[in-house]
């Protein structure tokens, strides 16, 4: 098989080897090629480079590797040669997961529908469709290719590959408001764990459990699995640090919930270093935001600026904010803290736009209108075709204790102080 190639982006290079202030020289003594090697990277003569290569180099340079590469035209040069394999490294996904060019990957991923392909690559590939399905916010879609996968994953007895898919797959159907579905899912996960015991997978399931958990308000439960999760994550050697950091920012906004908020800062921070440490933007972004609301909590104004103007950094600019659902969920507690009812009001027709496809995010959105109207006593009211969209949406998703807060919101028996505590508690989760 050939080897992974990246596509570099020589202007990029050429920026960072200025702002670490060292020389191509040194650079090239690093890597132990030639320094006209390095010149014609820097020159833009050479872009494609061996990724191995590129990953050196941006350890040299202090930089994530796709601060210094194309990630679309690095799987572009990988369709070229049909190495189906390599499409499905970490590498590729971690990267288009940093840029979000989900569509890109998906086109190319979907050329290979149809070719004969051995069973355990287009389970690869049904999972790996429905898993960009599933951050595109196709979730009925997702849910179709991945119970393509788990079949064909099952047959090859591929117990790694069936956690995984089952993993995806409760996913999609927690946003798709099927509960009772999503619980199956993992239960099937848990057995099929009995026999090929693995701590990290385990402690996947055991966190998408505590997810599951929390979207029925049941925080106690939630609480000990993310506790759990964590542990077996911590003992395992070379997990990966994104895993921790998005456990600890459920467990801070558990603890904000119980207005907890010295302990929420800490889980914060540690879900900041481990993101920090893995490179992790938009992880560590939702960690700074958490610790702006703590700072803002305790009245440290000036911190709070500063973590929050850092996350607004990570997470790439208005723009980039204006794709992320939990992003914007963010952007509108700190709006209605400021009581900026006008930007809120935008944050909520972008998030609804964003979120259409999801029966669980479509309600969570409406709560956040009601709860505006009622902030701004009535100056911004909630959309009719929204809350009649919703109404029915939380009528099929009756199970879950967090609709029944939604339908209490309807019926006025939930009325915000305007304290930014109280608010921040009802939305955090």
């Amino acid at each position: 098989m050939l080897g992974t190639y990246s596509q570099l982006n020589s202007d990029a290079l050429k920026q960072k080897i200025s702002l670490r202030e060292v020389t191509q020289t040194q650079l090239a003594e690093f890597l132990a090629v030639n320094i006209k090697t390095v010149q014609r990277w820097v020159n833009g003569h050479v872009t494609k480079v061996k990724t191995e290569t590129v990953q050196r180099m941006s350890d040299f340079l202090q930089c994530p590797i796709d601060e210094i590469t194309f990630p679309e035209k690095t799987v572009r040069v990988l369709v070229k040669n049909k190495i189906l394999d390599e499409l499905f490294s970490k590498d590729i996904v971690r990267a288009l997961h940093s840029t979000k060019k989900w569509d890109s990957y998906l086109n190319i991923l979907k050329e290979f529908e149809g070719v004969p392909l051995p069973t355990d690559q287009e389970a690869q590939l049904f999972m790996h469709i429905g898993y960009i399905k599933y951050q595109l916010g196709l979730y009925r879609s997702a849910k179709r290719y991945l119970q393509k996968a788990l079949a064909l994953s099952r047959a090859v007895q591929d117990s790694r590959m069936t956690v995984h898919v089952l993993c995806y797959q409760s996913s999609t159907f927690l946003m798709l408001g099927e509960i009772s579905e999503a619980t199956q899912s993992l239960e099937q996960a848990l057995q099929v764990l009995q026999d090929t015991p693995n701590s990290l997978l385990r402690s996947e399931v055991l966190y998408r459990q505590a997810k599951i958990h929390l979207a029925q308000n049941d925080f106690m439960m939630a609480n000990s699995l993310l506790r759990k999760s964590i542990a077996l994550e911590l003992r395992t050697r070379h997990s990966p640090r994104r895993g921790i950091s998005l456990k600890y920012i459920q467990l801070a906004r558990l603890e904000i919930r119980r207005k907890n908020f010295s302990q929420s800062g800490k889980y914060y921070h540690r879900a900041e270093w481990h993101a920090r440490r893995s490179n992790f933007r938009i992880t560590e972004a939702v960690a700074h935001y958490g610790q702006a609301l703590v700072a803002f909590h305790f009245e440290d104004a000036s911190m709070a600026r500063k973590h929050l103007e850092r996350a607004r950094q990570l997470a790439g600019g208005k723009s980039e904010i204006q794709k992320n659902q939990k992003l914007l969920q963010i952007e509108f507690i700190f709006a209605i803290r400021e009581k900026n009812f006008a930007l809120c009001q935008k944050i909520l027709q972008l998030r609804y736009s964003l979120n259409r496809r999801s029966k669980l995010l479509v309600v969570n959105t409406v709560k956040m209108a009601v709860i505006l109207e009622r902030v701004s006593k009535g100056a911004y009211p909630a959309r009719e075709s929204w809350i009649l969209t919703a109404k029915k949406y939380a009528k099929a998703l009756s199970k879950s204790a967090n609709q029944e807060q939604f339908r209490k919101l309807l019926r006025n028996s939930y009325e915000p102080k305007g304290q930014f505590e109280d608010i921040l508690g009802y939305l955090i989760l």
